[in-house]
């Protein structure tokens, strides 16, 4: 992946004009390429800079919906998990909700900071055994009443973008940082949960890595009047075990976006993203990989192919200058995982942020 990136800014640097035209503190001089005239997707960061001295807060959500069971690219029924596990998934709910703030150092770099809450619900069932009465198990279905739950502070992440190139049609962004192990990986389960009371939940509920990763970016924008397009690539390198011996896989994920401004203030966006994530490295000890699926570390990872429609609304005049709302609806094309796991079948972005 560090070669891919290294390629991409290359033939970045070599196709775009020589003579940059740098935006100034109070102008977008033609249509620069300013981060205050550009409608980015709502589920796209470390895309742009800021001027100096110039911040940006904002409130994002990212809520991931999952259902149904899959094994590779197949789905599978709840007596193929039951050959091997207690246990099978039925759906479970991600929902991050984050705290950026941007600051802009210099008209070239921009530090960014983030933070952010975490809320996991998963819902699994059991086989439906004869004379077997479990406190809250439906004995029609097997659904368990009391799902598995988490919540809580997650990882810290700290970025410091710099801009490579910014004229009046190409903006090229370089983007180095690194992920602070802030988020609980020693979550206990409730007292009422019928397989993790009062111990330490499977990996995917769980709020953090627990390792420091590196989280390397790059991205690449033409824009020309009302047409914007753009690439982006980006990763997470994980290098190490945490203390509980095991570590998360790398990711790298590629977009590929454009957006189209019908009017001053409003723009759509249509974006295919690619994701690839590794299986978990090691394993946590305590953990019985036979209870479900998510409790043995060869079900994590995969491919995913996803499209994302999305709008933006941009104010810019009035008390409420300066600010802007998003919004994208996902829908994966092609899925691959690892082992067992229950498919993503929706994702959501939205954020409100403001300038000054």
């Amino acid at each position: 992946m560090r070669n891919l990136l290294l390629c991409f800014a290359f033939s970045a640097l070599l196709g775009s004009e020589i003579n940059a035209q740098i935006c100034d503190s109070t102008v977008c001089k033609n249509s620069c390429c300013c981060a205050s005239d550009v409608a980015l997707p709502a589920g796209l960061m470390l895309s742009h800079v800021h001027h100096k001295g110039e911040w940006m807060v904002s409130y994002r959500l990212m809520s991931m919906s999952m259902n149904g069971i899959r094994s590779g690219n197949s789905s599978i029924s709840d007596n193929a998990v039951f050959n091997q596990y207690l246990m099978a998934p039925k759906s479970m709910q991600m929902n991050m909700h984050m705290l950026m703030a941007m600051y802009g150092v210099n008209n070239k770099l921009t530090l960014m900071f983030m933070a952010n809450y975490i809320s996991n619900t998963m819902k699994m069932s059991m086989l439906p055994v004869v004379g077997m009465n479990m406190p809250g198990m439906d004995m029609s279905t097997g659904n368990f009443n009391n799902p598995t739950v988490s919540s809580g502070l997650g990882d810290i992440k700290i970025y410091a973008l710099y801009n490579l190139l910014n004229n009046d049609y190409h903006q090229l962004v370089i983007s180095a940082g690194a992920n602070i192990p802030t988020g609980n990986i020693n979550y206990l389960g409730a007292g009422n949960n019928i397989i993790y009371s009062g111990s330490r939940l499977p990996y995917a509920m769980q709020l953090g890595s627990g390792t420091f990763d590196v989280l390397p970016g790059i991205s690449y924008l033409y824009k020309k009047e009302k047409l914007a397009t753009g690439i982006q690539l980006s990763g997470v390198e994980r290098f190490y075990n945490n203390s509980l011996g095991y570590h998360l896989g790398n990711e790298a994920t590629a977009n590929v976006w454009f957006a189209y401004r019908w009017l001053s203030f409003l723009s759509s966006s249509l974006r295919i993203e690619t994701f690839v994530n590794n299986k978990i490295q090691g394993n946590d000890p305590y953990l019985y990989y036979l209870n479900e699926p998510s409790a043995n570390p060869a079900n994590y990872g995969g491919q995913r192919v996803a499209l994302y429609l999305g709008s933006t609304w941009q104010i810019r005049k009035g008390i409420l200058k300066n600010n802007k709302l998003g919004a994208e609806y996902g829908l994966p094309l092609y899925q691959y995982v690892n082992g067992i796991q229950a498919p993503v079948t929706a994702m959501i972005n939205a954020y409100w942020s403001i300038t000054f």
